[in-house]
């Protein structure tokens, strides 16, 4: 079907948006191509439309498709669909944030796609003692052989890629590290950083008493949301670096509270 029968009125366009909800609500994810085969409509329609639904935060854009967003406080994504969603905006804010560090630093990447990211940008810096509970940025990121990568202790968390739990948390609060980069599920001008999990959540909360800088690493899907677990409040944060697709009043809201805000 042609675009100019589309226009037409064949499928008005707000009916063909519901449409596409109700596919991704009911998959969880699709193919851009599946999509516009079900509608009968060009694949220049279908991502115009998921454009559209990205800016109205009911979707998540990945490569060749998009994944349906769960809005309950307790949802999480596992590790592998994780890595799909706004990769691009992922690796700016990896390579900010890797300006932050430098050579000889001692640091705490905290679990997460972002952190991932950041974790691949700072990978040549020299003499750096990164912790982390992340087993991805353990094991798959190639370091400098003068970096020292430290693991903490605990139980995997299946398909999330971390690992948990007290052993964790005990060597999290026996150490001080210069730079923590956070991430976070969701973010709340009011309500602060919060996650899905209280395993995590609390890991996270112990690594803000652990670290002298907090940087909040997370891409623009994350706020203007608020999550099960609060982790702490935006006046922890020394930093915020997020992607330039973050809603102008939500920025006005939390740069007011947090000095170092950086969009990329």
């Amino acid at each position: 079907m042609s675009d100019y029968l589309e226009s037409a009125g064949v499928d008005m366009p707000a009916e063909r948006l519901n449409k596409v909800v109700a596919y991704l609500e009911e998959r969880g994810n699709a193919k851009i191509s599946d999509l516009a085969a079900d509608l009968r409509v060009s694949e220049s329609t279908i991502r115009r439309d998921l454009d559209i639904l990205v800016r109205e935060g009911r979707i998540q854009r990945t490569h060749g498709g998009a994944i349906w967003i769960r809005h309950s406080s307790s949802y999480e994504h596992v590790y592998s669909e994780k890595m799909l969603i706004r990769i691009d905006q992922k690796r700016r804010i990896g390579a900010c944030c890797a300006q932050l560090v430098q050579d000889g630093d001692t640091l705490f990447l905290d679990s997460g796609t972002t952190t991932f990211q950041i974790a691949k940008a700072i990978a040549a810096k020299k003499n750096l003692t990164v912790f982390t509970y992340d087993l991805a940025i353990a094991t798959m990121v190639s370091f400098d052989p003068s970096t020292t990568v430290v693991i903490t202790g605990g139980v995997k968390r299946e398909d999330y890629n971390v690992v948990v739990g007290s052993l964790a948390e005990d060597l999290i609060s026996s150490i001080r590290v210069n730079l923590l980069f956070l991430s976070a599920d969701a973010i709340d001008p009011e309500f602060g950083v919060s996650n899905t999990t209280l395993p995590e959540a609390s890991i996270k909360s112990k690594l803000c008493a652990s670290a002298g800088r907090i940087i909040l690493a997370a891409d623009s899907s994350k706020y203007g949301k608020v999550a099960m677990v609060k982790v702490c409040g935006l006046e922890r944060l020394d930093c915020i670096v997020t992607d330039s697709d973050l809603d102008p009043l939500l920025y006005s809201q939390m740069a007011r509270r947090v000095k170092d805000f950086r969009i990329v």
